[in-house]
């Protein structure tokens, strides 16, 4: 049965905003444990006992304890509340760097009601070997929580509480999407004497990017419809890519192919590429990448961006300024 009340609490400190939502539900909720204290004014009275701890239960692979502060935890801003915490047992642990996360949602009885009064954060408490108790410090007010005409103590000095613990489940397989926009060497570049004298077909050598091997792929005369009519370009996973790569993996990349006009800052030709990259999928580029009309009578540059970059510096070869050459420089960002 849902509650008939809710009230949302914000809890606002130095390092962060936790939503606590608090409301009536039941009459018989799921706790995987409960504690019924038959004379609460006893540990109320008491000088030296701030808080009762429960006997340890076992829910998923770890033991916990139920703690009650009945006068509240003054260590932690829950003076004059009931304060509920539950402890991991640290034993039960199996390293020094495990984290355990675990939703936490408490029950105070309220007979009066017939209906247990709960109290949970929207957050999954992280439970580790520094820091094995978690809870709430200000469940209820003290005030309240002691007038009988409110019906959380009953039978004269009867109360109970309870705890239900919820461990999510781990991931047994998991997809992440990364993308890297900045890092320190942003260029590939390749040049290429003699063009005039390649194969249709030429790959550059292999070069890695973010991690990732790659090829710039070239048709001098064009590819498919477009031969004798285009330039061909393509950007293409490596072979070294290919052997890794699995047969469902892809790879996100963005790159601007650029043809520079030679001694000026303005660009000829200017084409980006925006693809995933996979085994299905090896090489984007265009077909139709500029006219050949245009790079027989100027010297080319292309220049590629993409978001990672490992790059090994080179030296442009040495020419005779009596000899004219094409150069294909590939600039990959």
């Amino acid at each position: 049965m849902m509650s008939y009340y809710i009230d949302t609490l914000c809890i606002i400190s130095l390092l962060s905003c936790h939503f606590i939502t608090s409301s009536f539900a039941g009459p018989v909720p799921n706790v995987p444990y409960s504690l019924k204290l038959e004379s609460f004014s006893t540990l109320m009275k008491s000088t030296y006992t701030e808080r009762y701890d429960s006997r340890p239960f076992r829910v998923g692979k770890y033991n916990w304890t139920l703690v009650v502060y009945p006068k509240g935890n003054k260590n932690d801003s829950g003076t004059g509340y009931i304060s509920l915490y539950v402890a991991i047992d640290s034993s039960t642990l199996t390293s020094p760097r495990q984290v355990v996360p675990a939703d936490l949602r408490f029950y105070v009885f309220n007979k009066k009601e017939k209906k247990y009064f709960t109290i949970q954060d929207s957050d999954v408490w992280q439970f580790t070997i520094n820091k094995t108790m978690w809870g709430f410090p200000r469940v209820l007010p003290l005030s309240t929580f002691s007038n009988l005409k409110n019906g959380y103590l009953y039978d004269m000095d009867q109360c109970e509480f309870g705890v239900d613990i919820t461990i999510p489940p781990i991931f047994e397989k998991s997809e992440l999407f990364s993308v890297a926009k900045s890092f320190p060497n942003k260029r590939f570049t390749w040049f290429i004497q003699g063009f005039s004298t390649l194969p249709s077909d030429y790959l550059s050598e292999e070069f890695i990017i973010g991690g990732i091997s790659w090829n710039l792929r070239v048709f001098r005369n064009g590819f498919g419809a477009h031969e004798g009519k285009n330039l061909s370009l393509y950007l293409n996973l490596g072979p070294q890519e290919l052997l890794k790569t699995k047969p469902y993996d892809k790879i996100y990349a963005r790159a601007m192919l650029r043809v520079p006009n030679q001694g000026q800052s303005n660009y000829i030709v200017e084409r980006p590429l925006d693809n995933w990259f996979s085994p299905q999928n090896i090489g984007w580029g265009y077909a139709d990448f500029m006219p050949l009309s245009i790079h027989q009578r100027v010297s080319l540059e292309m220049i590629c961006w993409l978001f990672k970059s490992k790059w090994r510096p080179f030296r442009q070869p040495s020419t005779s300024l009596a000899r004219i050459l094409h150069f294909y420089q590939i600039i990959v960002l």
